[in-house]
């Protein structure tokens, strides 16, 4: 009798879980800035100690997978892998700067970030405690992220924010145009 109700138990969370694996990958900067679902990163950047802007950027491949439950929750351990060499500002040699200083590229190849807690759907925008895995190293972040509908489809919108000192990143900065310590992230990604 007890191995009939672990069998129904176990099968009744493994039908009330749905896996949600997605994949993309983008050709150009503006084909991701474009895209209904993107990975966007922003940091500001003053130049000549005057002015400042702001620089945005968008991750053109990468991945991410998540168990929703019928309930309406997203559970615990989901995953976006970003692939380091395709951070892109529109900017060849920021980029170049950005691919070989910064992200260190030809020897880590992915970023990923695995979210720690469950998100519920009525939730408002909630922190969720996550990692993410960053030129070799874990480092424990914050994720603000919530459910949006759509039309039809439904999506998790969220951001980050993180820093170039947090994360042990060399500071790109040069002699005329220095880059603040903040790294935005922003997210819509469709479920």
């Amino acid at each position: 009798m007890i191995k009939l109700i672990k069998f129904i138990f176990l099968c009744f969370f493994f039908f009330s879980l749905h896996a949600i694996e997605k994949e993309k990958n983008f050709i150009s900067f503006n084909e991701a800035k474009e895209s209904q679902d993107f990975i966007k990163f922003q940091i500001k950047s003053t130049k000549v100690g005057l002015f400042t802007s702001e620089v945005d950027g968008y991750v053109k491949n990468f991945s991410y997978s998540f168990n929703k439950e019928k309930a309406g929750k997203i559970k615990e351990k989901a995953k976006v892998v970003l692939v380091s060499d395709s951070f892109d500002t529109d900017s060849s040699s920021r980029d170049e700067k950005m691919k070989d200083l910064c992200l260190e590229t030809t020897k880590f190849k992915k970023i990923t970030i695995t979210i720690l807690d469950s998100l519920k759907e009525n939730s408002p925008k909630g922190i969720v405690s996550a990692q993410i895995e960053i030129r070799g190293k874990v480092h424990p972040i914050k994720v603000f992220m919530h459910f949006v509908k759509k039309g039809d489809a439904e999506f998790i919108e969220g951001e980050a924010n993180l820093s170039f000192s947090n994360l042990e990143i060399p500071d790109p900065s040069i002699a005329v145009a220095s880059v603040s310590d903040e790294i935005k992230i922003s997210f819509f990604l469709k479920l």
